[in-house]
């Protein structure tokens, strides 16, 4: 199985879709397959499956090079990050207004996206730099601004089952306030 990267988002949350459908993950060789190249890489037989984004997913279906077997993001808890910001506790603890502002900016964005999805597709493609003819068919996640300690723990329950934390962290430690 190919994923974008050993270790990061995509990997740590297929393995525990494999498990959670009775799927020993530690049986699955996964190597790490940069996104641009995934279409080719599947094509070519090099793996049998990527674990891959839009608009990668999109490319691969249009060459029908591939079909989607899951959406398995969609089967974890809405809410649940995907993406979060970090920086020092001494940056943070310094400049509280800076994060204050920038949390408002991300619900501002998120609540734009929300109320305007094709709006924040356009966005995505000029800034990422897609084609309108990936842009059409590009499934935009669920987006939730706010960052909290039970959507982090979330992870970490992940993460302990698949042993890569070696013990429980205090999730709301990592909010900044």
């Amino acid at each position: 199985m190919g994923v974008p990267g050993l270790g990061a988002t995509l990997h740590i949350l297929f393995r525990e879709w494999l498990d959670r459908n009775g799927v020993d993950y530690k049986q699955v060789k996964f190597v790490e397959t940069p996104f641009p190249q995934m279409n080719d890489i599947l094509k070519a037989g090099t793996v049998d499956v990527v674990i891959s984004a839009d608009p990668m997913t999109t490319r691969i279906v249009q060459a029908k090079t591939g079909t989607v077997f899951s959406y398995f993001i969609q089967e974890f808890p809405e809410g649940m990050p995907t993406s979060i910001y970090v920086t020092t506790r001494k940056w943070a603890e310094a400049n509280p207004a800076a994060i204050k502002a920038f949390r408002e900016a991300i619900a501002e964005s998120a609540a734009f996206a929300i109320s305007n999805p094709e709006a924040a597709k356009l966005a995505v493609g000029e800034y990422l730099k897609y084609p309108s003819e990936i842009l059409a068919n590009v499934y935009l996640p669920p987006v939730v601004a706010e960052v909290t300690p039970e959507r982090l723990d979330t992870w970490i329950q992940i993460m302990l089952r698949q042993e890569l934390l070696s013990r429980k962290p205090d999730p709301a430690a990592f909010i900044a306030h």
